[in-house]
């Protein structure tokens, strides 16, 4: 096939795009939405530029750091507009497979990202969101099978350490997740995120000491030596569960305040109010984050988090309209 010439620039600016994409921060993606526009400005037929705007546009609504309503539409129009460019490429099937995917629409993303694979076998970061969405079906052999591909792929990203990491938490193997968020944090020490990761999965494991320690870590790199030294204190005189009740607490204060400014997902606080067992507030919330079709629902049915409230009617309901909206969005993408 005759490969079609490309402007160097724009091949430039697209690169740095990806490049500060996948460092999967808010204030990179930002950045990388500036390179993606400067390589269409350059070469506005250049399909993977688009592709590479969708994928940053949904990511800050996957994130909780836009609305959903903002930056859904815009990833959507990026991705219609890539595939009018040229259908055939892996990057644009792989900007359609996650948008699908934060659509809630699984099967179509599966579907998506195949064909992605198709022609990038080796493309770490396509087999990384792969394994992902076969950790939103539960579907635990196949998402561990590819999220270890992605790593053998890449193995000194931190991403692709960490979402192994984490798919390994959400099939309950414990063990492994701590021994892989473990290696995550050996490749970069200094990320707040992950002692945040493996603090939970300790827990989970109910491994308390070394809970508060990674919490205590991730409050001191994200700036907050103040929260951490009094999570210590707390734990040392209450114990783990008072002490963690006391910093969701301040957590969901925090967040209340800075919602008066900014921007803050639904999500953050249907879980803050589910680890403090306040169901019907948590409910309310999960309510909102549906009717404002939040991407990070199409995990609930795997997501640690909401483990409290598994038990509640109302949760197999909201699974079940969470996958009904999907299924009927796989059925208009047909």
């Amino acid at each position: 096939a005759k490969v079609r010439p490309v402007d160097p620039e724009a091949y430039d600016a697209y690169l740095k795009g990806r490049f500060y994409w996948s460092k999967f921060t808010g204030e990179d993606y930002q950045t990388s939405i500036e390179f993606f526009q400067k390589a269409i400005d350059k070469d506005p037929t250049y399909a993977p530029a688009y592709a590479g705007l969708a994928h940053a546009y949904r990511a800050l609504a996957f994130e909780g750091l836009i609305p959903p309503g903002e930056g859904l539409p815009r990833a959507e129009s990026a991705t219609r507009k890539a595939q009018a460019l040229d259908d055939t490429l892996s990057e644009v099937h792989f900007a359609v497979g996650v948008n699908r995917m934060a659509r809630w629409d699984h099967a179509s993303c599966l579907d998506e990202l195949r064909k992605a694979l198709a022609s990038s076998p080796h493309d770490a970061l396509i087999r990384r969101f792969y394994a992902q969405a076969f950790s939103r079906l539960g579907r635990w052999e196949e998402a561990i099978a590819e999220g270890k591909r992605a790593h053998d792929l890449d193995p000194l990203s931190v991403e692709t350490n960490r979402a192994l990491g984490s798919i390994f938490y959400f099939a309950g193997r414990y063990e492994e997740a701590i021994d892989q968020y473990r290696k995550t944090i050996e490749l970069d020490p200094k990320d707040a995120r992950l002692y945040d990761f493996l603090a939970d999965v300790y827990a989970r494991n109910r491994m308390y000491p070394e809970a508060i320690a990674a919490q205590q870590k991730y409050l001191s790199l994200s700036g907050d030596e103040e929260a951490a030294e009094e999570l210590g204190r707390d734990f040392a005189s209450s114990g783990y569960p008072a002490a963690m009740e006391a910093l969701y607490r301040k957590t969901l204060a925090f967040l209340e305040e800075a919602a008066k400014y900014a921007y803050v997902s639904s999500v953050h606080f249907a879980v803050l109010h589910a680890k403090l067992g306040q169901n019907d507030k948590a409910f309310a919330w999960l309510e909102k984050a549906f009717q404002e079709r939040q991407p990070w629902l199409g995990q609930l049915r795997v997501d640690p988090q909401f483990e409290p409230l598994r038990s509640d009617p109302r949760f197999a309901d909201l699974i079940a309209r969470v996958e009904q909206v999907g299924r009927s969005t796989a059925s208009r993408n047909r």
